[in-house]
């Protein structure tokens, strides 16, 4: 649970705002689960 609360505030204090996206690296960091592959009708 401690892991989910440091994300949560990481994601809304304003480190990341809607003119600054979270990149690929930088969620992954945060410990969460990513995936770059598209399915290829997208």
């Amino acid at each position: 649970m401690d892991k989910a609360l440091e994300v949560a505030k990481k994601l809304t204090e304003g480190t990341y705002t809607h003119d600054y996206p979270i990149t690929v690296e930088a969620a992954r960091s945060l410990g969460l689960n990513v995936s770059t592959e598209v399915p290829l009708g997208i």
